[in-house]
């Protein structure tokens, strides 16, 4: 089933065997299918989104997001608010987060770019951890690998000593906590 250009105060959407589509939601809004993708853009209120065969895409979500899905891929872009993603089967993309983020994928890699202050925790056991955020931004790092290698942007380590697969360090004078853990690959911080 589809649905688009609606201004309610809360809308839900459940299905079992389609894709969902939602544009120009203006309020909380809940989506969940067992065998189809969930794609959602502009929402101006808090998002719940669950599929088991399926990926998710949401854009522009003004308020805290939950996304979760067993099979496939999560692309998350301008999340003005809290985000928790979770994944079995695929990789997490996270970009313009402004606001705590949980993303935990036992399948892939995760990417998380944040916008304000960078916080929460991003965990893979399956691979590569990539974490962007604005340049001279404070942040209480603990990145660690069993996997790979941690790396961290030398303007952002400067006095630091970096050990291959664990970095704590309070990052630009420090600032909110930022938890990164993979047992599959490698990690990279970068500021910018």
């Amino acid at each position: 089933g589809g649905l688009g250009d609606v201004y309610k105060r809360q809308v839900e959407i459940r299905t079992r065997g389609g894709r969902v589509q939602a544009t120009e939601i203006g309020g909380e809004f809940g989506a969940q299918t067992t065998g189809g993708r969930i794609e959602v853009c502009r929402i101006d209120g808090r998002a719940l989104l669950r599929t088991s065969g399926g990926r998710i895409l949401a854009e522009e979500i003004n308020g805290d997001l939950r996304a979760h899905t067993t099979g496939g891929r999560i692309e998350l872009a301008y999340v003005n608010g809290d985000v928790e993603a979770r994944t079995s089967g695929g990789r997490i993309e996270a970009y313009g987060v402004r606001g705590e983020i949980d993303a935990r994928t036992s399948g892939s890699a995760i990417t998380a770019t944040f916008v304000d202050d960078a916080r929460g925790r991003v965990e893979t056991s399956g691979g590569n951890i990539r974490v962007l955020f604005p340049a001279g931004l404070g942040v209480n790092l603990d990145a660690r690998t069993s996997g790979g290698r941690v790396r961290v942007d030398h303007e952002i380590t400067r006095g630091l000593h970096e050990q291959p697969r664990r970095v704590v360090a309070a990052l630009n004078g420090g600032g909110p906590p930022l938890d990164l853990v993979t047992s599959g690959g490698g990690i990279r911080v970068e500021a910018g």
